[in-house]
C-alpha cells in the first residue's frame, strides 16, 4: 500500500508545479491574472482618490498605497506576452496592440508610473494633512502615471 501512497504524492507534487506552467501557458489564464493585479493597483488608486476628496483613511495609508503602486509597477511590461492583446484571445481585454509595436515606450510608462507613485508616496508623508496639495500630486500621478499608459495602450471597454 507504501508505494501507491508515495505515488500520489508524487503525482499531486508533479500536478502542483505543473500547474504553474500551464497557467503560463494559457492566455486568458494570464490576462485573467494581469486584469487581477492592475485591479489591486485600480483599488490602491480609489484609497488614495477617496482620500484627496473625501478625506476618508489617514495619510499613511494614502502614502502606503501610493508606495504600493510604486513598488509593483516594474511588474506591468511582463504581464503582458505576446498573444494576450485584444482580438487575439476569446477573453475581453482592451490590451491594444501598440503594446507589442512599442515595447520600449510601454516599459517606459511603467517605470514612470512607479517614479510618479512613489514621488506622490513621498508628498503624502510629507504634506498629507493639506487634501488641496495632494488633490495636485494625484492629478500628476493620474496624468503623468496611470493616464500616459491608458491613453496610448489601453482600449476602454466600458
Amino acid at each position: 500500500m507504501r508505494p501507491i501512497g508515495s505515488l500520489s504524492v508524487a503525482a499531486a507534487v508533479g500536478f502542483l508545479l505543473l500547474t504553474p506552467a500551464l497557467a503560463e501557458a494559457d492566455p486568458a489564464a494570464l490576462i485573467q491574472e494581469r486584469q487581477e493585479f492592475l485591479k489591486e493597483l485600480g483599488s490602491n488608486l480609489k484609497a488614495i482618490r477617496d482620500y484627496v476628496q473625501q478625506g476618508t483613511g489617514s495619510p499613511e495609508e494614502v502614502a502606503e498605497a501610493a508606495r504600493h503602486i510604486g513598488e509593483r509597477a516594474d511588474e506591468i511590461p511582463d504581464l503582458f506576452p505576446e498573444g494576450t492583446g485584444m482580438n487575439e484571445v476569446d477573453i475581453e481585454t482592451g490590451a491594444r496592440p501598440e503594446i507589442w509595436e512599442d515595447p520600449e515606450d510601454f516599459a517606459a510608462k511603467a517605470a514612470s508610473l512607479r517614479a510618479a507613485a512613489l514621488n506622490f508616496a513621498d508628498q503624502a508623508e510629507q504634506n498629507g494633512d493639506d487634501r488641496a496639495t495632494m488633490g495636485r500630486g494625484l492629478a500628476t500621478l493620474g496624468r503623468d502615471g496611470c493616464g500616459a499608459c491608458h491613453q496610448v495602450y489601453r482600449e476602454d471597454l466600458d
